[in-house]
């Protein structure tokens, strides 16, 4: 499992080793007394959680381009991906292939402004989010959003229902239109994609083996 270390940065620990995590409050801020950390056991289903650049797992790339070790990640390595839109009008997309989505799933993505501020977090249903301002695009009930130092903020949304959807990320215009021209200058980051079973966020599980 993985802990937040005083640094703020995720920390993965090894095998019985207690998890003394120190929280983060609601702008990121990392508390100066460590708590011991107790979560019921998750597992991360996806495959590659920081490599976006595998495209046996997040095989649905549209009009972007994703560079993977192009910014300081939660981790505090430099492996976080770049999202970059490809100029003209298009979806601008990188998600998984379709898949059936059931109820009871929490899926959380790590993601960063860069130059650009308006995504879709695509978790079976279409979320809107504005990077700047951190302010959802719509009255959703299901989904909640973290934030952590260096300006990342991870968002989680839960399923209520069983359906063939995609997990992943959209870049979009101001107006939250999924095709949209681009000057081909967008960008965002992003990282540490989780699909766990359970109806609650739990703690970053490192997922990238293949």
């Amino acid at each position: 499992g993985t802990r937040i270390n005083k640094g703020g940065y995720i920390e993965t620990m090894g095998n019985n080793v207690p998890r003394l995590n120190y929280r983060l409050d609601a702008d990121g801020n990392v508390s100066e007394c460590a708590e011991l950390l107790l979560e019921e056991s998750r597992q991360n289903s996806t495959t590659y959680s920081e490599d976006f650049t595998q495209t046996s797992y997040w095989n649905n790339v549209i009009d972007v381009a994703v560079t993977k070790n192009q910014e300081i990640a939660p981790d505090g390595t430099k492996n976080a991906n770049k999202i970059q839109a490809n100029s003209g009008t298009n979806f601008k997309i990188l998600r998984t292939s379709a898949f059936t989505i059931p109820s009871g799933i929490t899926m959380s993505i790590f993601v960063k402004r860069g130059s650009h501020d308006f995504i879709i977090f695509k978790a079976q249903g279409d979320y809107a989010f504005n990077l700047k301002t951190l302010n959802w695009g719509g009255n959703y009930s299901n989904v909640g959003y973290q934030v952590y130092p260096n300006d990342w903020v991870r968002l989680y949304a839960t399923t209520t229902s069983s359906v063939l959807s995609y997990f992943g990320i959209y870049l979009t215009d101001g107006s939250f239109n999924q095709s949209w021209n681009a000057m081909g200058n967008e960008f965002v980051y992003v990282w540490g994609a989780q699909y766990e079973t359970g109806s609650t966020l739990s703690s970053y599980i490192v997922s990238n083996n293949g």
